[in-house]
């Protein structure tokens, strides 16, 4: 309701001013005044949301929207439109800050050549380049004392992605340690919830802009010219900190009320059963998004979930519980059908025979297996330590319940020509290890074909990746155990090329160093990367 003159209006008690009804049109008055608001002009547009629903259904999961709230949901997604990038062409802008790249005080310039490109990569480059530039990330940029190499990387679809070699930049800089929010704290949140909605930032670190003295450092080199980057680029290894900074910035009045945050993991969580509830606290939140220039993935966005996955745990209404996924490599593992299967799960068991009174006495029927050199016997002694022992590596004492974030983490990688292996552990207070989660993978495609080098770091990165949510909240350096010793020089390549520079570029987000072990001392992970899924 709109006065617009300049005396005040009054109405009778009673009077019936008009009504309300729920539509499936939305009328936007515009009113723009001329002369002293003596002409007022009107104009009307009517939107049909059933319409804009069925257009926007195939990019937006909204199956777990409740009916009852429907329609008001379909009117704030319309409402909010600009926020999200329903053609894969917009990259938002985040207000609050920019990030600034602090380098360390005996920090040295460097400019290092630009790499080597066919005709075919340069024409591909320049392409991607202007896309680059047309959506504000780069910008063309003169002499700076800093440069970087460019190169590509090809994608499983024949295209490419550019990907900028930071390695040296990060060497000279100050690392940026961002406390993170108590995981256990936020658990302990969303475990009153009733309704969660989760968002995915498109190209999160795109969305934040760097400051105008970082620019030079960022400054990239190639056959085509010299750019800098505008935007937060992924490589930088103090990227991860600043992102979580600045997601507490635009959502500080939020946090604690109805929004949960953690790295780039945002959840809107509402306590109360009413949805209309849960739909005002996604409103609050976009708002928020609009104010501060964020845009989502709309593919990767869940509304109205009863259970979602938060950092390895599955949190529903009444429960949060380690995620399945965590054991189910080993409490599925079924019996071995050949010697080589027994002895590497006893390799996996020994590793963690400390925690496992009476150990060998438990495991003799299946040493008693290797002794025979044909094939696998089960009898019932041995089927019965081959589940007791299972059990016990997948419960406490040998499994921890949840990580401890005051203590370091450790990741065991391991590879084969069968697949990837990997645990996630930590030591107790006598030093021991202890795994919490157990991984395991199977190759695919090309990888079938990588040398042995190129599979174990493939394992590595594979594993830092899967356990991203603990590493990068950490406030220790990780410690990868590998039984490869060649994986360092690998890392330190002076030309990467190919899928190898598309590595570096994921690897320079953790603080990390790499620990020889031998074969014989890495049992665990080796046992998961023979499983071959």
């Amino acid at each position: 309701m709109v006065n617009n003159t300049a005396d005040s209006i009054e109405f009778l008690p009673g009077e019936i001013l008009g009504e309300l009804e729920i539509m499936y049109t939305k009328d936007v008055i515009e009113f723009n005044a001329f002369n002293n608001n003596t002409n007022i002009e009107v104009k009307i547009e009517e939107v049909d949301l059933k319409e804009y629903e069925a257009k926007i259904k195939e990019k937006l999961d909204i199956s777990n929207v409740p009916e009852e709230v429907k329609d008001g949901f379909i009117s704030l997604i319309y409402h909010n439109d600009h926020i999200f990038d329903w053609n894969n062409d917009k990259i938002g802008n985040i207000d609050v800050m920019e990030h600034v790249i602090k380098l360390k005080p005996d920090a040295v310039p460097k400019r290092v050549r630009p790499y080597r490109l066919s005709p075919l990569e340069t024409e591909s480059l320049r392409k991607e380049l202007d896309k680059l530039l047309k959506l504000g990330i780069i910008e063309r940029s003169g002499y700076s004392d800093w440069a970087s190499p460019l190169l590509l990387v090809k994608k499983n679809d024949g295209t490419y992605r550019v990907v900028a070699d930071f390695r040296y930049l990060n060497s000279q800089s100050q690392p940026l340690n961002y406390p993170l929010n108590n995981i256990d704290d936020l658990l302990d949140t969303l475990s009153k919830a009733y309704w969660m909605s989760c968002y995915d930032l498109r190209s999160g670190f795109f969305q934040a802009s760097l400051s105008s003295e970082s620019k030079p450092l960022t400054n990239v080199v190639c056959k085509l010219g010299s750019f800098s980057f505008s935007r937060l680029p992924q490589g930088v290894a103090s990227s991860p900190g600043i992102f979580s900074e600045m997601m507490e910035k635009c959502f500080h009045e939020l946090i604690n009320d109805c929004l949960c945050i953690y790295l780039d993991d945002v959840t809107t969580y509402s306590n109360n059963k009413d949805p209309w509830n849960h739909l005002n606290d996604i409103r609050r939140t976009f708002k928020c998004m609009a104010d501060h220039g964020i845009v989502l993935n709309p593919k990767k966005c869940h509304f109205f979930k009863e259970e979602i996955l938060f950092l390895g745990y599955v949190v529903t209404r009444d429960s949060i519980k380690p995620n399945p996924k965590t054991i189910e490599k080993v409490k599925d593992f079924p019996l071995p059908k050949t010697l080589k299967e027994v002895r590497s799960f006893l390799g996996l068991a020994s590793y963690y025979r400390r925690f496992v009174p009476n150990f060998a006495k438990i495991a003799r029927p299946l040493h008693d297996q290797l002794q025979t050199t044909k094939k696998v016997a089960w009898t019932d002694a041995a089927t019965k330590a081959f589940y007791d022992l299972k059990d016990r590596l997948t419960t406490a004492p040998v499994l921890l319940a949840k990580p401890d974030f005051n203590k370091e983490f450790l990741v065991l990688t391991d590879s084969s020509i069968e697949g990837c292996g990997a645990i996630l552990s930590q030591r107790d207070d006598e030093g021991q290890e202890h795994p919490i989660i157990y991984s395991s993978r199977a190759l695919h495609g090309a990888e079938k074909n990588y040398g042995i080098s190129k599979l174990e770091l493939l394992a590595v990165v594979w594993a830092l990746q899967l356990y991203r949510p603990y590493l990068l909240g950490s406030q220790f350096q990780v410690t990868v155990i590998s039984d490869h010793s060649a994986l360092p020089g690998l890392l330190k390549t002076k030309q990467p090329t190919g899928i190898l520079a598309r590595w570096i570029e994921i690897l320079s987000e953790y603080n990390f160093t790499i620990v020889y072990r031998p074969g014989r001392t890495n049992q665990g992970p080796d046992f998961l990367s023979r499983l071959g899924y």
